[in-house]
């Protein structure tokens, strides 16, 4: 018997192929499963390590998709805290949905005008990070992926407000809390396709003020307006919803483009809104309103895979190869530092973490900035370090006068002092930086570690301010104390305040030694290696200005007097509590001003006292 030629069996193979088509990756794949309860999980993304916490209901066995919520903690917060408050925890319990609370680059997220390092900074894109995490967890669990939702608090509201933006295809619903739209200008969001959301605000928030016009933030009643247009909303189809009788109530647009609905629930109470919702807890009304909507089924990737059967359904991937058969496709496998394989944002890979061969410890190139850049960088930071013992001088000075009831022309309160620049040094030195920008920054730019003279004098002027602010409150003249009131007090505070002065310089100039150091000899070859360089105290000189002599002082000055009351920012009788609070406030502002200054991202509020307890906003 003959067998049957090549071309005959490549004909039959293919019209098999036509007949039952191949299985879709996600739907061979068998996920590895989660069990019930909280796990943590660790993603690299935009190149950095990311954290989330995965919360899945005892109810969950995989046998049937569930939904997914995302839920944002606010600036300065934390994922443990924002699951502890929220209330959508116990909700995923009794609803049976899995639940997620990621954490954001110290402590923020990029939610367009707020906040923090990840909006102010470093421009995170914190949108991608929620859809990178959303393809994990679906990778992990049967996800429901028509039923994606996000809220969050906060600047974890501004998050969810732009997910909504930006993520449509993916959030089917989304209920910000305490943050209006955070885009500026508004039409700056278009989401791809209509999306239900509804907004929960504090008529009484003192953060994100409610409808203030001339706020830092857009007014709620505005986003809201701006969201009914952008889905198309029948303005006539304006309905109260919720209305408890004192004060707080609900609003809703029941008619929108693609059957959504918009919705602004008003409620009396502050900025932590779940604090205040006992007429209407945000976790039941939430899960509500966002559980009555579905996306449906799309192919977000353009791939030709619809995501419910796609392995990664926000990065094309039309092969959905998976090599390590973890049920997540290749090219949405989480990066990984030092694995030989050049990933998304990685700037290299070659295999290991050490330094000095080119790539670095954190995939990124490395950059040995010349003679001419290194020139720049130094210069510009000799002068920061220059124009903060300037007005440091100046701020002493004017602290000084007052207590001793002397003059303090041109100025007529000693808060004016403290920007008056009464001896005009300040502009001096201020020029020195534009003059020395203009002689040593000219030509090649500075691969990282440094901005512009503005920008430096700028962070050094404003360190100072908030440094003397800071140690004795907003109103100086109730807290310095004159001479002639109580010649001790006001002698304890002056030697305080130039003990502090010398030791923000011994700050600086130990960095600026280290940093000039490690870009000569080439162990400094990226911004991360840079920050390296707070806190370095080479020749102990630090120790001797901050600590020895900071104790010094307040042992010889200051013993015996009421310390809390002469330094209401520290707000402790305990001379050693006091010494290591006014260390740790020099080293807070030195830290934001070298952030500013060299572009960096140190983590000030754990810089500070190795704590992560907003002590240093």
């Amino acid at each position: 018997m003959r067998s049957p030629s090549l071309p005959h069996v490549i004909a039959t193979l293919a019209l098999l192929a036509m007949l039952w088509p191949a299985t879709p990756a996600r739907a061979q794949c068998t996920p590895a499963g989660l069990a019930a309860g909280t796990q943590t999980f660790t993603t690299h993304f935009d190149g950095l390590d990311r954290s989330y916490d995965v919360h899945v209901p005892a109810s969950y066995d995989g046998s049937s998709p569930v939904p997914l919520v995302l839920d944002f903690h606010g600036f300065t917060s934390t994922k443990e805290g924002q699951a502890s408050i929220s209330g959508f925890k116990g909700k995923a319990d009794t609803e049976g949905f899995i639940i997620v609370h990621a954490q954001g680059h110290e402590n923020s997220w990029n939610g367009g005008i707020c906040c923090g390092v990840a909006a102010w900074v470093l421009e995170l894109d914190d949108v991608g990070l929620a859809l990178a995490i959303v393809n994990e967890v679906s990778s992990l669990a049967n996800i429901d992926l028509s039923r994606v939702y996000a809220t969050g608090l906060s600047n974890g509201g501004a998050m969810t407000q732009r997910l909504a933006c930006d993520a449509a295809h993916v959030f089917a619903a989304a209920v910000p809390v305490s943050f209006p739209l955070g885009l500026d200008p508004f039409s700056a969001c278009q989401p791809s396709q209509p999306i239900a959301l509804s907004h929960f605000h504090g008529l009484q928030d003192e953060l994100v003020l409610y409808d203030e016009p001339n706020g830092i933030f857009p007014t709620t009643p505005s986003s809201f307006a701006y969201w009914g247009q952008v889905n198309g909303c029948d303005p006539g189809s304006l309905t109260m919803t919720f209305d408890d009788g004192m004060g707080s109530i609900c609003e809703t647009f029941l008619s929108c483009d693609g059957g959504v609905q918009v919705e602004l629930c008003s409620l009396v109470g502050t900025h932590v809104l779940y604090f205040n919702d006992d007429e209407l807890p945000i976790e039941d009304a939430g899960w509500d309103f966002m559980s009555q909507f579905t996306n449906p089924l799309t192919d977000m990737d353009e791939d030709g895979i619809l995501d419910a059967d796609d392995n990664c359904p926000a990065v094309s991937n039309a092969p959905q190869t998976d090599v390590d058969g973890d049920c997540l496709g290749d090219a949405c496998d989480p990066q990984i530092c030092g694995n030989g394989i050049q990933e998304l944002s990685e700037g290299c890979d070659d295999g290991n973490l050490a330094d000095g061969d080119g790539c670095t410890s954190e995939c990124l190139l490395a950059s040995v900035q010349t003679k001419e850049q290194q020139n720049c960088i130094n210069a510009l930071n000799k002068n920061l370090a220059k124009v903060a013992k300037t007005q440091g001088k100046s701020s002493c000075d004017c602290v000084k006068n007052f207590a001793k009831g002397q003059s303090l022309a041109p100025a007529a309160t000693l808060e004016t002092c403290l920007s008056a620049d009464r001896k005009g040094k300040v502009a001096k030195a201020q020029s020195k930086t534009e003059s020395d920008e203009s002689k040593s920054c000219s030509g090649s730019i500075p691969a990282f570690g440094s901005t512009d003279s503005a920008t430096v004098n700028a962070a050094a002027i404003q360190k100072e301010l908030d440094l003397i602010h800071d140690v004795f409150g907003s109103d100086l003249e109730l807290v310095i104390v004159p001479e002639a009131d109580d010649k001790a007090d006001s002698k304890c505070q002056q030697a305080a305040a130039k003990t502090l002065k010398k030791c923000q310089d011994a700050k600086l100039k130990d960095f600026n030694s280290c940093k000039k150091n490690g870009l000569q000899d080439g162990s400094i070859q990226s911004f991360v290696d840079l920050q390296g360089c707070m806190g370095a105290n080479l020749k102990g000189k630090v120790t001797k200005a901050c600590e020895t002599k900071l104790d010094g002082t307040i042992t010889s000055k200051c013993g015996g007097l009421n310390l809390a009351a002469l330094f209401p920012g520290c707000g402790t009788g305990d001379p050693g509590a006091l010494g290591d609070c006014l260390d740790r406030l020099v080293e807070c502002r030195v830290c934001k001003a070298l952030n500013a200054a060299d572009a960096l991202s140190r983590d000030c509020d754990d810089f500070d006292d190795g704590l992560t307890n907003a002590s240093c906003l």
